[in-house]
């Protein structure tokens, strides 16, 4: 009970919190009042003995932000908070446009967040399970419908930039003021949002790697704070796979910091129906912060997404290297915008006759394969009885030499048999003199 006596344990607000789990009591105007009605209640006091305990441990910080599924506060009766747990007042979702850039909350903790479901919150008590010894404070600014152009410096009511700037502090004031611990910056920051961003999709990878960045630049967030990034919904009514992806470019672009948590694996039925399934139950929140926890805390999550690369399990089964998203039909693509050639190279430094380097195409057992050795050069190798070439009112096929001296020519060879004695067809183009012509040639 030394805590009761210390100003840096708990506010009379949180008092009240504790106290209210208990029925028929409630915080006294005076500490005499108080004692009376701890020593009459061995319960309570073992409750205060518990918060007092985990007020001593290290804190955990956890940064939380996003639209709906970041925000919403829903009931779900199984749900009791850790001892150690504290979550930041601010609900978004509640507030009109205005209030909700200029509102600060506070810290809340025992009965106020019992019986209620939050993503964030829920992060947050799987991280107090998992450090019972340590303080866990959660501080999410969120609200439901925003576009993450509400996070901009300058965008209109409400400003989520603004909120963060405001709020931000004064959390971290109040943990300071109930642990006695002066706390710099976040542990960990996890975002849920871009359901309301289908129309900006095109941009939304960029924008959400600038806010990053931009977050990453406060004193309170740090260079090295991981970031966590949820996926999206895989059931609602509107195809939501292309902000997936999407997510998964922002992560793909610092790979080292970032993780992507896909929320597609879990069931629709932790899903709820009456939003069409665009938000989760109660039941659902909870599975999806051990996903978000274990992402952060156990290095556990999906691993389709690394530096510059990403897989899409869910729409297209593609893979795509580079700043790009994967397209339906294709399994792998190679994407890089530059001013130059792209080239995709299969390299054999090897000098040896038998050395070669090789692309191959097959299905079933038939195959071709583009091949290149270090003494005929490249050629293409079919195990069918021919290669055919299909174009659409185009040419099929292409021979050029670009050098324009009387020597060059672009030749076509058609060859039976392995020796270059054999029968051949010879197709081409030369030039001589600065005279053009052609030859068709049949050797047998």
């Amino acid at each position: 009970m030394s805590g009761v006596n210390t100003t840096n344990l708990i506010t009379a607000t949180l008092l009240d919190s504790v106290l209210g789990n208990r029925a028929g009591t409630t915080v006294k105007a005076s500490v005499a009042d108080l004692a009376a009605q701890l020593a009459a209640s061995g319960a309570i006091a073992d409750r205060l003995n518990e918060i007092d305990a985990a007020l001593t441990g290290v804190p955990i910080v956890l940064f939380v932000a996003g639209q709906s599924n970041a925000a919403n506060r829903t009931a779900y009766a199984p749900f009791v908070a850790p001892p150690n747990l504290w979550m930041w007042s601010y609900a978004g979702s509640t507030l009109s446009n205005a209030a909700a850039t200029t509102t600060v909350g506070n810290f809340e903790t025992g009965s106020a967040l019992a019986g209620k479901a939050n993503w964030g919150m829920m992060i947050g008590a799987r991280a107090a399970i998992d450090n019972p010894t340590r303080p866990v404070f959660v501080v999410n600014i969120s609200k439901g419908g925003a576009q993450i152009a509400q996070w901009d410096v300058a965008a209109a009511d409400p400003n989520m930039w603004t909120a963060t700037l405001a709020n931000i502090p004064a959390a971290l004031a109040e943990i300071a003021a109930l642990t006695g611990q002066t706390v710099t910056r976040f542990d960990a920051a996890f975002w849920w949002q871009g359901e309301s961003d289908l129309d900006t999709n095109t941009t939304y990878a960029a924008a959400l790697d600038a806010l990053i960045n931009r977050f990453r630049a406060q004193s309170w967030f740090g260079v090295t704070t991981p970031v966590i990034c949820s996926g999206l919904s895989p059931y609602w009514n509107t195809d939501l796979s292309v902000m997936n992806k999407n997510i998964r470019q922002a992560v793909s672009m610092d790979a080292s910091r970032r993780r992507f948590v896909a929320t597609s694996i879990l069931p629709q039925a932790l899903w709820d129906a009456s939003s069409n399934y665009i938000h989760m139950s109660g039941a659902g929140y909870w599975e999806a912060a051990k996903l978000a926890w274990d992402a952060y805390a156990n290095g556990i999550g999906f691993d389709g997404v690394g530096a510059n690369w990403q897989y899409d399990p869910e729409d297209t089964g593609g893979f795509v290297f580079g700043q790009g998203k994967p397209l339906d039909g294709y399994l792998i693509q190679f994407v890089k915008d530059q001013p130059g050639s792209t080239i995709v190279a299969a390299y054999n430094p090897s000098t040896d006759t038998a050395a070669r380097a090789k692309f191959q195409a097959r299905v079933a057992e038939k195959q071709v394969t583009l091949e290149c050795d270090p003494t005929l050069g490249a050629r293409l190798v079919s195990t069918d009885d021919y290669i055919g070439l299909i174009a659409a009112g185009k040419p099929l096929f292409f021979c050029n030499s670009p050098n324009a001296d009387n020597q060059t020519s672009a030749t076509l060879l058609l060859q039976i048999g392995g020796a270059l004695v054999s029968k051949r067809v010879l197709v081409g183009a030369a030039d001589s003199a600065g005279t053009e012509f052609r030859t068709l040639r049949v050797q047998n």
